[in-house]
């Protein structure tokens, strides 16, 4: 038989009190899909009040409405239900990113496991405004930097959902450090949701807008403009998030006759006619294309001709990431 587990709020003292509130349901009682629950909520006992619910296929322990449980066995089937939600390791919905002024950044309700997969972190507000140009404070409307991190112009910033276990309070940071950012007092648990800039020259945020993975600027920015490309593969530094590894969106150009491949860093390529990515039709005539290239964690991609003298044209108008899925 299967079960579904129903987590109602955690009470204030004692794990086995809460064990004790835990509830079989009988597998009709529950309709609605296991992505949709995603009930990464087991993985924090810290729950906020609302029930979630995640089947799972066996338990060690056949319980049924109106009949007593000893403590052991109610214990056993919880932890057997938390090792099922193991496959949980990167979950995360919404938390969308949004422009807002050019100081702060809107996000929006869900969820994320914390990026060492023990702690769901849930924002239930609609819309989370958190200030870039401020240092950290609780709550919408408050700062988002953390103490080690500056506000200027051109620069990249990390923002990420952080929790306290002990309160099961839930927040969000900002960092110039993609991977370890200084997190305030009592906050223990992280995940980075997405990455924002400033303009250069100005310490204005750049607009962009989110869909699901991916991160689109407002208008697209000229990263590459160059006539000297030639048989040795070049790295060139896009506008994408450094510090973690994206898929750059990108649209290029070759402005002579030739060739030219355009590829990643992890990727091998001995002359560009080998393994062509764009090719002029002839002299003096332009093409172009539209490309998604994995970067390395420092921004960068990699072009080689199929001899000097080349021009090479790239504009970036987004990125795709992971987010640590």
């Amino acid at each position: 038989m299967r079960f579904f587990l129903t987590i109602f709020r955690r009470p204030a003292k004692h794990t086995a009190a809460f064990a004790s509130r835990i509830r079989f349901q009988p597998q009709r009682t529950v309709r609605t899909p296991i992505k949709a629950l995603v009930v990464v909520g087991l993985l924090h006992l810290a729950a906020v009040g609302t029930s979630l619910a995640q089947t799972c296929s066996t338990v060690p322990n056949n319980l049924t409405n109106g009949t007593t449980a000893d403590a052991t066995q109610v214990m056993a089937n919880f932890n057997a239900l938390t090792a099922c939600l193991g496959n949980m390791r990167g979950y995360i919905g919404g938390l969308t990113l949004s422009y807002s002024t050019a100081t702060a950044i809107n996000i929006a309700a869900g969820a994320a496991v914390s990026d060492d997969a023990t702690t769901l972190m849930r924002l239930s507000a609609a819309s989370t405004t958190k200030n870039a140009n401020t240092t950290w404070a609780a709550g919408s409307g408050g700062g988002c930097r953390d103490s080690a991190t500056g506000w200027a112009a051109g620069t990249w910033y990390h923002l990420f959902v952080i929790a306290r276990t002990d309160t099961g309070g839930v927040d969000l940071l900002c960092s110039t450090s993609a991977t370890s950012p200084t997190l305030p007092s009592g906050y223990t648990k992280k995940r980075r949701i997405g990455s924002f800039r400033t303009a250069n020259g100005a310490t204005s945020i750049i607009p962009f807008s989110q869909f699901q993975d991916q991160f689109t600027w407002g208008s697209a920015v000229a990263d590459v403009n160059v006539n000297n490309l030639g048989t040795t593969a070049v790295s060139y530094t896009l506008t994408v998030p450094p510090g973690v590894r994206v898929v750059a969106l990108l649209r290029a150009i070759i402005g002579s006759d030739g060739f030219i491949a355009i590829f990643g860093p992890d990727e091998t390529i001995s002359g560009a006619a080998s393994s062509p990515a764009l090719a002029s039709p002839g002299t003096g005539n332009w093409n172009e294309g539209v490309f998604n290239v994995l970067t390395n964690t420092s921004a960068q991609i990699r072009a080689i001709a199929d001899a000097a003298g080349r021009t090479f044209i790239v504009t970036t108008y987004g990125w795709i990431d992971s987010r640590g899925q």
